[in-house]
């Protein structure tokens, strides 16, 4: 927990200039947000570079949140390699799911790239997903089943979401020197499952 609060606070000063998505007429059912990270060299004993990536159903941290962790598991302890997806609500942990391969970073000019999902669907149940991620460590993932988590909530809609959110509190826990460049490539909102907003970030994160 420690090293969530360290992200949270020490890469807020990584805050991108993303004008918020508005609310749209009906209600935000769904949100997606396209990520990018390039590797330079990685520890591979050390399993470094370590990162921590941030994704919040509104503007804040206030109605619960996301964590996906990259070449890293914090959930019981901190381990290096492989990744996990936690669902946070204030200092409780609500649910966790780690993908079975745990091999850490391993090649060099690696390039990582995934989807990260919020969905509300009914009676305000709220889930979290990693999709159609590749690199050349992990290469295909997640497996069928992993890193997907859910919990109830108080939420009628992801209208307030906010995807300055998400750019303030993504980075590096371990291994600034290993990575080239974080980059928020794409964002989408659905209304009723029907896409109707995509915007085309390329917001550059961070850059070495």
């Amino acid at each position: 927990m420690d090293r969530l609060i360290r992200t949270l606070l020490g890469f807020a000063a990584l805050a991108s200039l993303f004008v918020a998505i508005p609310a749209a007429a009906q209600d935000i059912t769904k949100v997606e947000e396209d990520w990018e990270v390039d590797i330079d060299v990685p520890g591979t004993s050390l399993s470094s570079p370590q990162l921590t990536f941030l994704m919040s159903p509104v503007g804040d941290t206030s109605a619960g949140y996301v964590v996906f962790t990259l070449n890293e598991r914090t959930s019981p302890d901190p381990v290096g390699g492989g990744m996990q997806l936690q669902l946070w609500n204030g200092g409780s942990l609500l649910s966790v799911s780690t993908a079975s391969n745990t091999t850490s970073l391993n090649n060099s000019s690696e390039k990582i790239q995934w989807t990260q999902r919020l969905t509300l669907g009914n009676q305000g149940v709220l889930t979290a997903e990693i999709d159609k991620g590749s690199s050349a460590t992990w290469g295909k993932f997640p497996a069928n089943g992993q890193l997907t988590v859910s919990a109830q909530s108080s939420l009628t809609n992801l209208n307030s979401y906010d995807p300055n959110v998400s750019t303030a509190n993504a980075g590096i826990d371990f291994g600034n020197a290993r990575v080239n460049k974080i980059i928020l490539r794409k964002v989408r909102t659905y209304t009723n499952n029907q896409k109707s907003v995509e915007q085309v970030a390329d917001r550059v994160v961070y850059q070495r």
